[in-house]
């Protein structure tokens, strides 16, 4: 039995989102020409069963929205209020890209600048801020990954995350384990 169907409306953006295979959403724009990149992860239990769901989305305008579980601020809407709608995340921010960790309760992003910022969980430096934070801190809107670099290109992963600069120089930060 797969998962269920996902339908969300994001009338500011003029977008739907809808599907049933969170690896292939697909994206229809309403009054045409907007662009989406959007990542759906299900978060499961031990045994595999899905228990909850994030997702972020970046229209060309390069506002970001997100949706899903936020008690770490990993939406990073500034506060711990769960996302049951698609929600603005990162006011202020212009984005290229947003990666969505599927385990860590955080998320890394590209601004059209090419800055990386971070927000979420921030155990074990995984915000890529120089905080080595214990279990259980968390930052609820987007902080500068240390450095004064320039990035195209972000994955987070479980524990830690990874960016190529330009140049195509890699670094991680994060959990190395």
């Amino acid at each position: 039995q797969g998962p269920e169907a996902v339908t969300r409306a994001v009338p500011e953006a003029g977008l739907v989102v809808m599907g049933r295979d969170y690896a292939a959403l697909s994206v229809s724009p309403r009054g045409g020409g907007v662009r989406l990149a959007l990542r759906v992860c299900p978060k499961a239990d031990a045994q595999g069963t899905e228990t909850e769901t994030a997702a972020r989305a970046v229209g060309v305008d390069g506002r970001a929205w997100c949706w899903g579980p936020n008690d770490y601020g990993q939406l990073g809407t500034g506060d711990v209020s769960q996302g049951n709608a698609p929600r603005r995340t990162a006011e202020g921010y212009a984005f290229s890209k947003i990666s969505v960790s599927t385990g860590g309760a955080y998320a890394c992003g590209i601004t059209t600048a090419g800055r990386a910022y971070c927000w979420g969980n921030q155990e074990g430096g995984r915000l890529g801020d120089g905080i080595n934070a214990p279990s259980g801190q968390h930052v609820r809107a987007p902080v500068p990954v240390s450095g004064d670099r320039m990035y195209s290109d972000v994955a987070a992963g479980g524990d830690h995350a990874c960016a190529i600069a330009t140049g195509g120089a890699g670094y991680c930060w994060g959990h190395n384990e």
